[in-house]
């Protein structure tokens, strides 16, 4: 299981890579971390407990049973009248 996926290119990767650039400042370049594959931002990855694919974790939300269980889930499109979970 990784840790964490490019939203850029999809990459997904255990650690990010640390890069380096010119700044302006001989002394001083400008360090940032970013995808292994192709240097782009990049965001953690959850795990959906219905499915269990790997997803982005700002694509997951927390669902807690009326008895307390908590489960992560991939975002839905609709809730019905009751308040049950469409799935599409």
């Amino acid at each position: 299981m990784f840790n964490f996926i490019c939203t850029d290119c999809g990459h997904k990767f255990d650690e990010p890579e640390e890069y380096s650039e010119p700044s302006g400042l001989d002394d001083c370049p400008m360090k940032y971390k970013g995808c292994p594959k192709c240097g782009g931002n990049y965001e953690e990855l959850g795990e959906c407990d219905y499915c269990g694919n790997e997803v982005p974790r700002s694509s997951l939300y927390l669902v807690v049973s009326e008895k307390g269980t908590k489960f992560t889930f991939v975002k839905i499109a609709m809730i019905n009248n009751n308040g049950g979970i469409l799935w599409n």
